[in-house]
């Protein structure tokens, strides 16, 4: 099935992962940015670039990259929705079409409610993928970045923030299996 869905709907995905992955990398440009006018002002702002002091042009950054950041944030969301609103419509479809080619017995026999959890819900999941499917690209790099840019100013110290990070995994894991077990016992 997953094959299925990447043929039919993997292409709408590449735009609005690479706005996702490039509206991410801008979040980076601001606090960098702000270093760049902090080391500005502590040098007495002689530095000019094109007959404007490079402060300025650090303030331009920050307003151009948030402003930047926004706009193609706000088209990850929209596309990567559209597409996951397309394949849950056609997921919903192929189980309807699939229940109807059912007589009244294999129908009974499958129960009526496995139909209609996997029209409702399940597809409603596979909508879901499409909107966090771009996180799986985007965070392993944002963490990159970050590991890499709290090194630069702070040095093996910046580690302990990275082991912090990895040892939650497990704990959000056994968090969240508790939930969903709580889940499931509250619904059945």
């Amino acid at each position: 099935m997953w094959w299925a869905m990447a043929h039919a709907f993997g292409g709408s995905m590449v735009y609005p992962v690479a706005c996702k992955l490039v509206g991410d990398l801008l979040g980076f440009v601001q606090p960098l940015a702000l270093s760049g006018i902090v080391r500005h002002i502590e040098t007495g702002g002689a530095e000019t670039l094109g007959g404007l002091g490079l402060g300025y042009w650090w303030a331009i950054a920050v307003l151009c990259s948030s402003v930047l950041q926004n706009v193609l944030l706000h088209q990850h969301h929209h596309w990567a929705i559209r597409a996951g609103m397309h394949a849950r419509v056609s997921t919903s479809g192929v189980v309807f079409e699939k229940a109807l080619r059912l007589s009244s017995g294999e129908l009974a026999a499958a129960g009526g409610g496995q139909a209609q959890n996997l029209a409702q819900a399940d597809s409603q999941r596979i909508m879901f993928i499409f909107y966090f499917g771009a996180y799986s690209v985007a965070v392993p790099i944002q963490v990159g970045i970050a590991v890499y840019l709290l090194w630069a100013q702070l040095g093996p110290a910046s580690l302990v923030g990275l082991a912090i990070m990895l040892l939650n995994v497990p704990a959000q894991r056994i968090i969240g299996g508790m939930m969903g077990r709580n889940s499931a016992s509250a619904m059945g």
